[in-house]
């Protein structure tokens, strides 16, 4: 009997395993920006480095009331804000706090409007004869004034980046730059001029301050660290690490997305009460197999 009943419970420790083997491979993604994706497209990378216990998901704007000090990050956004949810950035801002927009698709130009920014994203194909490993997207960028998140000096290496208009400019390319507006696959752009191009701008706004980078794929895996001397990680590493609460904006971006079953074992993660629950049914089912001579 005893024999049997420890082949019982190798077989239902290899039966776990096995489960959850297979909820971590069911629970990732490949979607781009997904935190959830560990692929070269995804944010895992970054969001491994954050400190859980300053780190605050925000996925709802009504969320935002109350924090002092702190560093809003919104990566990627999909949406467009109406008035009401960007009246509740704007007062997020206004109290003293950081937000930090990355975005090169426009969708956070309402946003943008929403808080009284003069910053405008123009979206468009940037080259540059600057550039990374001999592909003239992968375009270097440097700043301009002493600012935080890099220091003075160093250099970053984007991937395709939109342009900024407004504010006052913290990264920009060199003068070997070009900006072809409204590339279309059916039409052909308008060929831009040479010259120096914004990619990264602040602003301040009340007693507040916005951040606005044109390049949210600094954050993807493939991005974090493409060698010296480019200081992504630098860079990477000193959002991370903010002063202050750290905020990760789920309401907007896509870094929070993720489809199918891998979407309700995320709700499951990140919600205690659901796990509390699961593992009380899972310990009722092992007494009663118990009592019932099962196992």
């Amino acid at each position: 009997m005893t024999s049997i009943r420890s082949y019982a419970w190798i077989t239902i420790a290899l039966l776990l395993a096995s489960s959850l083997i297979l909820l971590f491979h069911l629970s990732t993604t490949n979607d781009e920006f997904s935190r959830y994706n560990v692929g070269w497209n995804g944010t895992s990378s970054f969001f491994s480095t954050l400190d859980r216990h300053t780190t605050t998901d925000v996925i709802d704007p009504s969320g935002l009331a109350g924090y002092d000090n702190a560093t809003l990050v919104i990566i990627a956004p999909d949406y467009e804000m109406t008035p009401a949810e960007g009246a509740l950035y704007r007062d997020y801002v206004l109290r003293g706090n950081t937000l930090l927009l990355a975005d090169d698709s426009g969708s956070g130009n309402t946003l943008l409007r929403s808080l009284g920014s003069t910053i405008v994203i123009r979206q468009g194909n940037l080259t540059s004869v600057d550039q990374a490993y001999t592909d003239a997207h992968l375009i270097v960028v440097t700043p301009v004034r002493v600012a935080r998140f890099f220091p003075m000096g160093s250099s970053l290496v984007l991937n395709r980046a939109a342009t900024l208009t407004g504010g006052e400019p913290l990264l920009t390319t060199t003068i070997f730059s070009r900006m072809d507006e409204n590339p279309d696959k059916e039409q052909r752009s308008v060929a831009g001029v040479w010259g120096r191009y914004t990619v990264m701008a602040e602003e301040k706004i009340g007693n507040g301050t916005v951040y606005v980078l044109s390049d949210p794929s600094i954050f993807i895996n493939g991005m974090k660290d493409p060698g010296a001397p480019y200081a992504n990680g630098f860079f990477l590493h000193e959002i991370a690490h903010t002063p202050g609460p750290l905020l990760i904006d789920s309401f907007s971006s896509r870094t929070g997305r993720v489809d199918g079953v891998g979407e309700i074992i995320q709700l499951v993660r990140s919600n205690d009460t659901y796990q509390v629950m699961i593992a009380a049914l899972l310990m009722t089912g092992i007494v009663i197999a118990w009592n019932r001579r099962i196992i």
